[in-house]
């Protein structure tokens, strides 16, 4: 049975483990003076920062997931007459059986989509309301600048507008 990565681990950020890792020594040290030989060697002050704690997103609960969203902009798109295929990407991470496995590129768009004309466009889908992360605008960005068809949208309507 496959089980989901978990992000937010101490290993991801070094400040929360190197300071995991004093705690737990200073908890195995039974005797007095060589717990404070320790907290002299070794003070709290000389770990690295924390990391700052990101803001939380707001959803609105009403609004339609993302995996709601996608399957109908793909109908959409294949119903259009524009469109010869569409290729849904996915990247992650999973593990199975304790080997952590990730998939594709970070920055690769949720749909390929390919023209009549021989041209190809990548769209990222978002739940109403939100926007794509950093990487992901830089995507569409990068593609746009090189004369490519690329944008987001958050409904079937917003990803047949991004096609010509």
């Amino acid at each position: 049975m496959a089980r989901r990565f978990t992000r937010g681990t101490d290993r991801d950020h070094p400040a929360l483990f190197r300071r995991r890792c004093r705690a737990s020594m200073l908890a195995s040290i039974s005797d007095p003076a060589q717990r404070e030989r320790f907290e002299r060697d070794f003070p709290e002050e000389n770990l690295p920062a924390l990391p700052k704690k990101r803001a939380k997103r707001v959803h609105d609960p009403k609004a339609p997931l993302e995996r709601n969203v996608l399957p109908k902009v793909v109908r959409a798109l294949r119903k259009d007459p524009r469109v010869v295929r569409v290729q849904r990407n996915t990247v992650g991470r999973f593990t199975v059986h304790g080997r952590i496995i990730s998939v594709g590129t970070k920055g690769l768009l949720d749909l390929t989509v390919y023209l009549r004309d021989g041209r190809y466009a990548e769209i990222e889908v978002k739940r109403p309301g939100e926007k794509p992360k950093l990487h992901q605008a830089q995507r569409i960005a990068d593609i746009q600048e090189r004369g490519g068809i690329a944008g987001w949208c958050d409904s079937p309507e917003g990803a047949l507008a991004i096609l010509p």
